[in-house]
């Protein structure tokens, strides 16, 4: 006993301090357990969230392999590489977009309209560029005016301020 006190007398005061908190607290390793699982807890759930606007590095090879398919008119992949980037990323803009213009392409028209539709929702900018693509040509007469206003409407100014007053002197403001 008295060799263990000469020890702490002469280790010096950080060691000192370290040994009594632990020595003092029998808990430790039971919180600092719980500790740990609380961390990896919240980890774990930070890295399943995945952002809603984030768009992944691998959609744009996908989307442009689809684009390729519907030119060369394999149709049944470009709607199946569209369809599965869409159920992956439903509330992804350009996803809806690939799936409309392979839609349109392959010339499955009141889906393609459905998905503008869709678009248009969301922001009437969207269908009104989703329309100006060549393979939904022949929905423009058909949602040609209700996608204009729409577009329009989403174009509107969010705020409407208004100047309250106007500080001659500059030197007031820091």
């Amino acid at each position: 006993m008295q060799c263990w006190v000469a020890q702490r007398m002469f280790a010096g005061p950080a060691r000192r301090r370290s040994t009594l908190a632990v020595a003092k607290s029998p808990s430790y390793r039971a919180i600092m357990g719980r500790f740990h699982s609380t961390i990896w807890s919240v980890a774990a759930a930070g890295l399943a969230v995945r952002p809603a606007h984030a768009q992944p590095a691998s959609l744009a090879p996908r989307l442009q392999e689809a684009r390729r398919a519907s030119t060369a008119g394999d149709h049944t992949t470009a709607l199946r590489i569209v369809d599965s980037v869409a159920a992956l990323y439903p509330h992804l803009p350009n996803a809806l977009f690939a799936r409309a213009r392979a839609l349109g392409a392959a010339g499955r028209l009141d889906e393609a309209e459905q998905v503008v539709r869709q678009l248009g929702r969301w922001d009437g900018r969207y269908a009104r560029s989703a329309l100006r693509d060549s393979a939904l040509a022949p929905l423009r007469e058909r949602l040609g005016a209700e996608v204009a206003r729409l577009a329009e409407r989403s174009e509107a100014p969010v705020a409407r301020a208004q100047v309250f007053a106007v500080l001659a002197e500059r030197d007031l403001v820091p």
